[in-house]
């Protein structure tokens, strides 16, 4: 009985988990929050949209099912038509107004009821650096099931990480973290550059509604990215190239959550999955976020 009640009583005193830790389980302990957005406006808390906001029709939209900020929701439209390696539904961005050395992005995502995804991926958050050239994209069958993958795109040998599959352009898939059209999903990224171009050291990680899904601790990455993580963007491009979109859908964005520093959480990450074979399709940004994609500006 006097062992239960220590225990009860253990369970009573034990600090609660602070709201931050609750809304995303895998923030670096001790980072510093670089931003926080419930989507309440397109324009709004630093952010902005790299494309034409009418012509690309980034909106807002009331969503009771949004699970942490309700009810505004990012939406993007993807028309029916478009074509595979084109820009999707639009570009959110925040610029930072500075560099970091590594960067945290935590963010819920779904897809519509009825989006089709293209048979490559479709590329739905950058980090920024002077090349663009960090990406995370969705993956999975015309309908799903989804799941998201940890991207890099750079020439062969510049950096080489043949110890993860790749000679230039690669990626890690997070297959364990499967999702349905439609779902929301917690998604939590993180990024850091290595020393070198050979150090073995960058990091790169990604969790799906808390579980770490894909990563590594060894990912050499090109002198680009040592300056620093400039911004980080929804800028989605559909492809990939071909294929065409069958018919009008959406993307859709609740609260999103930013921070540098800190702490990154350990333990072994799960072997690498490589696609070597990864599509070209960055966008381009320059001064005032113009962005090219698919030849569209």
């Amino acid at each position: 009985m006097t062992r239960t009640l220590l225990i009860l009583l253990c369970a009573l005193l034990a600090p609660a988990p602070s709201a931050m830790a609750q809304a995303w389980p895998n923030r670096p302990s001790g980072a510093n929050t670089i931003n926080d957005w419930g989507h309440d406006a397109v324009v709004g808390n630093g952010w902005t949209d790299a494309y034409d906001t009418t012509g690309y029709q980034v909106t807002i939209q009331s969503d009771a099912t949004a699970p942490l900020s309700p009810p505004s929701v990012l939406q993007q439209r993807f028309p029916a038509g478009l074509v595979g390696g084109n820009g999707g539904g639009g570009g959110p961005i925040l610029n930072f107004g500075a560099t970091y050395p590594d960067i945290y992005q935590g963010f819920w995502f779904r897809t519509a009821c009825n989006f089709t995804n293209h048979p490559v991926l479709t590329k739905i958050a950058w980090f920024h650096t002077s090349a663009n050239n960090i990406f995370l994209a969705l993956k999975g069958g015309a309908s799903g099931p989804y799941y998201l993958s940890l991207n890099w795109q750079w020439a062969d040998n510049a950096p080489s990480n043949l110890h993860l599959g790749a000679l230039g352009s690669g990626a890690i898939d997070g297959a364990a973290g499967q999702f349905s059209r439609c779902q929301w999903v917690r998604v939590e990224w993180y990024f850091r550059p290595s020393t070198t171009l050979s150090s073995l050291d960058g990091r790169y990680h990604l969790w799906v509604n808390g579980a770490h899904v894909a990563g590594t601790n060894q990912l050499n990455t090109p002198d680009s990215t040592r300056p620093g993580i400039s911004s980080a963007s929804y800028i989605t491009v559909w492809g990939g190239t071909g294929s065409t979109m069958p018919a009008e859908t959406y993307l859709y964005w609740d609260h999103t959550h930013l921070a540098t520093g800190g702490t990154v959480a350990g333990g072994s990450p799960p072997p690498p999955s490589p696609t070597i074979d990864n599509p070209p399709g960055a966008p381009g940004l320059v001064s005032g976020f113009t962005a090219t994609v698919g030849g569209v500006q």
